[in-house]
């Protein structure tokens, strides 16, 4: 069930506050549910993340907008950015990207 919009506004200003207006690398997997930055690598591939992350120029990995991270938790009821129960492995289809620090 989908958070209120109180809710759901406490944990876009918690995820704003602790990450700022991008976020990434392990933050980023762990908040779309991945244990692991292979696992995150794969739905990158497969081109199944359920946000848009991008690259950015001179920096490793992928990032997303902090913002569109809450949104999407808050679309799916999670009151914590880790709350879902990810696939464990990089071939089951994970709920979104996966990553750690250094993700491509």
């Amino acid at each position: 069930m989908p958070l209120n919009d109180r809710d759901a506004a406490d944990l876009e200003r918690r995820l704003l506050s602790e990450h700022g207006e991008l976020i990434g690398g392990t933050a980023l997997a762990r908040g779309l549910g991945y244990r692991t930055a292979r696992a995150f690598q794969v739905a990158v591939q497969r081109e199944r993340m359920p946000i848009e992350t991008f690259t950015l120029t001179g920096r490793r990995g992928r990032f997303a907008r902090t913002f569109e991270l809450a949104r999407w938790l808050a679309s799916r009821g999670a009151a914590e950015p880790a709350a879902s129960e990810p696939a464990t492995n990089a071939e089951a289809e994970p709920a979104g990207p996966q990553g750690g620090d250094a993700m491509r």
